[in-house]
């Protein structure tokens, strides 16, 4: 019967039977189904999900929200209530792995939610009373590393659910993936972020990133082209539209991409069309590639106001500029200045590219 399962009950049905014991017999006086409908009054995964940002039994870290191996961590889930009546929660892990070599064990199996509202969420650490401690021991098996556990949900306290109780599977990312982005580095999580989105997966030296090296016109049409569509996004094959970024050139489908959404026009270097690929994004430039790129070629920021001393509304790029501050992407170089005509570096590009298209380290 569960064949029926998500089946629309309403209509004409047309039951079979098969009798499949050799040389049975018997007779069908009657049948008679009865379908029930599920009002559903389950929960589903949510956000919140924080890891390593909170002390808690057993947990040894350094609650930089990275899990990193050596750490138990503490693991908070979140689980939103999409029901009409309130539900009370509690969750058990279960099946923490990942790649073979290192060991993965469970401190803390149990988790409590508190009773989540009608429509609201609740999260282990903010309204429940415990959360998950986990721990990994061993040696990194590769450099793109996440591990998994099941989170077994029961609905306590929810006597109008009929539905069964939710499992969900958490994918927890584990981090010092780049031998040069030690923890200690500013832009550390940011850059953990932007690999395990798969937004980059390092640079020209592997298992390198290359934080301190410029980021390039044709590496930042990669960049916001992954972190909006998704690391399995694939452009459509280049024509050749700027002269010095041949059709054969691996980020000419990129560029031409990003030309045909109206982000870029071209660097306006003599003999173009051009794009000048292996120039560095300037700050003043990079605003405009993430906000166009997000919203669109016909977008138009606010007004200027005059909130960076060396940003005069008079330059082109202050509106792009101030709006991408007002949204708390970039908050200056220091001081009341912006810097609009320094390069961007490969580890300042993490959190803007983070912060633009809302890339997760941890989700549902």
């Amino acid at each position: 019967m569960s064949a029926f399962i998500g089946e629309n009950p309403a209509g004409t049905w047309t039951l079979t039977i098969t009798d499949q014991s050799p040389g049975g017999a018997g007779t069908l006086n009657g049948w008679q189904m009865t379908t029930k409908g599920c009002t559903c009054n389950t929960a589903q995964a949510s956000a919140p999900v924080r890891v390593d940002e909170h002390p808690g039994p057993d947990v040894v870290s350094n609650f930089n929200g990275v899990f990193e191996t050596g750490e138990s961590v503490l693991v908070e889930t979140s689980w939103m209530n999409p029901g009409t009546t309130p539900l009370f929660l509690v969750g058990t892990a279960q099946n923490f792995t990942g790649p073979a070599g290192p060991a993965y064990a469970i401190l803390d199996p149990g988790a409590t939610y508190g009773t989540i509202a009608p429509q609201g969420v609740g999260n282990c650490h903010d309204d429940g009373t415990s959360c998950f401690t986990l721990q990994i021991t061993g040696t990194r098996p590769a450099q793109h590393w996440d591990a998994t556990f099941d989170e077994h949900m029961d609905l306590i306290a929810a006597p109008t659910s009929d539905a069964p109780p939710p499992v969900h599977t958490w994918t927890l990312h584990v981090g010092e993936s780049f031998p040069d982005v030690p923890t200690s580095n500013q832009f550390y999580r940011f850059v953990e972020t932007v690999f395990h989105n798969g937004v980059t997966g390092g640079c020209a030296t592997p298992p390198d990133y290359c934080p301190a090296d410029p980021a390039l016109r044709k590496q930042m049409a990669v960049f916001v082209l992954k972190a909006k569509e998704g690391s399995g996004y694939t452009p459509p094959p280049a024509v050749g539209i700027f002269n010095d970024v041949p059709a054969s050139d691996p980020f000419a489908p990129w560029i031409e991409e990003l030309f045909h959404r109206g982000v870029v026009a071209g660097c306006g270097a003599p003999g173009g069309p051009n794009y000048c690929p292996n120039d560095p994004v300037l700050r003043q430039q990079m605003a405009v590639f993430l906000l166009k790129t997000l919203l669109g070629s016909t977008y138009v920021p606010p007004a200027c106001v005059g909130i960076f001393a060396d940003v005069p509304c008079s330059n082109s790029f202050s509106t792009w500029i101030e709006d991408l501050f007002n949204r708390s992407i970039a908050a200056g170089c220091g001081g009341s200045n912006f810097c609009p005509a320094n390069p961007n570096t490969r580890g300042q590009m993490a959190p803007f590219l983070t912060k633009t298209f809302g890339l997760l380290l941890y989700g549902p």
